[in-house]
């Protein structure tokens, strides 16, 4: 007599599918990570760029800037020629009178008649009388 046996089916282990899908969902949750990141990274990588961008332009602008307003040596040599001389300083405020205390790098002081110590921006100054 001939034994027919039937073929038992492998039944799938639950644990081991159980570990196939939370290594997907791992690979998964991986990808989407790292897709996320890729992206952030490009945004960082253009906004660096921008900032670099911005500070030269800064920079040109902080040059031209000095250029225009910078005193000319003649006028701080003039100025420096006053120290103790009283003056009157036509500024875009108005004028100040005083006696020349110092001249700064951007700056001269005087003291006016009150007393008062007043500071001018160089850059501010449109004539000096005496």
């Amino acid at each position: 007599m001939a034994v027919i046996r039937k073929s038992s089916s492998i039944k799938p282990d639950s644990k081991n599918t159980k570990s196939s899908r939370l290594l997907r969902g791992g690979q998964q949750l991986r990808s989407y990570v790292e897709s996320k990141y890729n992206i952030a990274r490009r945004h960082i990588n253009k906004m660096v760029s921008e900032v670099n961008e911005l500070s030269n332009q800064i920079t040109i602008l902080r040059a031209r800037v000095a250029g225009v307003t910078a005193p000319s040596e003649a006028n701080r040599t003039y100025l420096q020629s006053l120290i103790g001389t009283i003056v009157t300083v036509g500024t875009t405020a108005g004028p100040v009178s005083g006696r020349i205390l110092t001249l700064g790098e951007d700056y001269v002081q005087l003291v006016e008649a009150t007393g008062d110590l007043v500071l001018v921006p160089l850059a501010n100054i449109n004539y000096v009388s005496q």
